[in-house]
């Protein structure tokens, strides 16, 4: 493994103990669970943070440690160099511009490269001093969450003494829970379960925040995880839901949601790249969600480690190209091609919901044809369809499943109809 870099599979494990652990790439086979390495055991350490192409530590005293390459030999865990050394610290970040840290006081301050020399570390800039910041989160963009629901985009320029000029107001909802940031896509959570995205055409105008569109709205979402453009959601039941956001010529769009397999032990849910889904559960099992297009191209859920000592996991979720993106999206969610003609129609051959087709019913055994068709084009930004083809009697192949959430239930058998094709429609909002 080279210096400052990650393993191939970007994710990683804490132990009540300090212990951290990464993953080699090897699933469990049976009781063994061989894909692990320890690349340090200090009992101080309270979280990780994965960035691009680093790993970064903030142990209880403040300081910050960057794992530089080599794992543990035996007792001795020599790989890590000192970033900061500050107790103030309570949080650490990794965005696609490098790495942040939040203090008790509200400051935040950004990394610029320069290790510690023994205990004088001066790598670092401030970026805000406010004592209302409670939270941040970096993607694309940083963003911070104050104690009175403001949401704040950092756009720069860093601290000049005490003046922080470097954030526009995104929002003010004192309901928000919960902030999350990927590529280009900002969500958050608020106290009733409510999902928002910001769709970047608007910033707050006095207390105006109307740059927001709900996603989703149910009581029993606990925690959410984003990474590029995937958004997750947990629930309190152990529900895991998921939605790809994907822009085109025009704009974000999110479609509906899909719900995976579940499992009522889920105690976390972390995205990663290239469309990955780990989870936590209760008994320290780590599982991975692995599913490809075809019918048995779904194992479905992938045990990775089970060790009741693990007590939170962490992937790297920033700095995905593009290219991983959309060649991995499609079996969770369509990724529509571009454009090609002026009309702005376009046509979805074979969709899919999930891993599976697409039913020929809006909802179970009603709504069928034009109705499920125009439902679908909605889901994904478009205004209605304008042809659909069926496809007969594809269930016992493909299983359907109709488009609304929750899913009526999957459409095994002969007699299932889904749709061979859709041709949508796309008109452009008024400037």
């Amino acid at each position: 493994m080279a210096a400052g870099t990650v393993g191939a599979q970007d994710l990683l494990q804490l132990h009540d103990n300090g212990e951290v652990w990464l993953y080699t790439g090897t699933p469990c086979s049976g009781s063994s669970c061989p894909g692990w390495i320890k690349i340090d055991d200090n009992p101080r350490t309270r979280s990780i943070a994965v960035g691009p192409s680093d790993v970064v530590q903030l142990r209880d005293n403040g300081e910050i440690w960057r794992f530089s390459g080599s794992p543990c030999d035996e007792a001795v865990c020599a790989g890590w160099e000192k970033l900061d050394n500050n107790p103030r610290t309570t949080a650490i970040v990794e965005g696609r511009d490098g790495l942040y840290q939040l203090r008790d006081n509200g400051e935040i301050w950004r990394f610029t490269g320069s290790l510690c020399n023994e205990n004088n570390c001066l790598g670092w800039e401030r970026l805000d001093n406010n004592p209302r910041t409670k939270a941040i989160a970096a993607g694309t963009y940083l963003i911070q969450l104050h104690d009175n629901g403001e949401i704040w985009l950092y756009s720069g320029p860093p601290c000049d003494e005490d003046n922080c000029p470097g954030w526009t107001k995104i929002d003010n909802n004192p309901g928000t829970k919960e902030i999350a940031a990927g590529y280009s896509v900002i969500v958050q959570m608020h106290d009733n379960g409510e999902i928002w995205r910001f769709t970047e055409s608007a910033v707050c105008n006095g207390n105006s925040c109307p740059g927001w569109v709900r996603l989703d709205k149910n009581p029993r979402t606990q925690a959410i995880s984003v990474a590029h453009r995937m958004i997750l959601q947990l629930r309190n039941n152990g529900e895991i839901w998921g939605t790809g956001c994907f822009r085109n010529e025009f704009r974000t769009v999110c479609p509906s949601w899909t719900k995976f397999p579940t499992n009522a032990g889920t105690k976390a849910i972390v995205a990663g790249c290239k469309m990955k889904l780990f989870t936590l559960h209760h008994n320290g099992e780590i599982w991975r969600y692995t599913c490809g297009t075809g019918r048995n191209e779904c194992p479905g859920w992938v045990r990775l480690d089970k060790n009741p000592r693990t007590q939170a996991i962490y992937a790297r979720r920033v700095d995905c190209a593009d290219s991983e993106f959309d060649a991995q999206a499609s079996p969770l969610w369509e990724v529509p091609p571009p454009f090609t003609n002026e009309a702005h129609i376009r046509r979805f051959d074979n969709p899919m919901i999930g891993t599976y087709r697409l039913d020929w019913c809006k909802t179970q055994g009603a709504n069928c044809g034009a109705p499920a068709a125009d439902a679908y084009c909605r889901s994904i930004g478009y205004a209605y369809a304008t042809q659909f083809e069926i496809a007969a009697n594809i269930g016992a192949t493909i299983p359907t499943t109709t488009l609304g959430a929750p899913r009526d239930g999957i459409c095994d058998e002969s007699r299932c109809n889904g749709f061979g094709a859709i041709s949508c429609q796309y008109i452009p909002h008024k400037r």
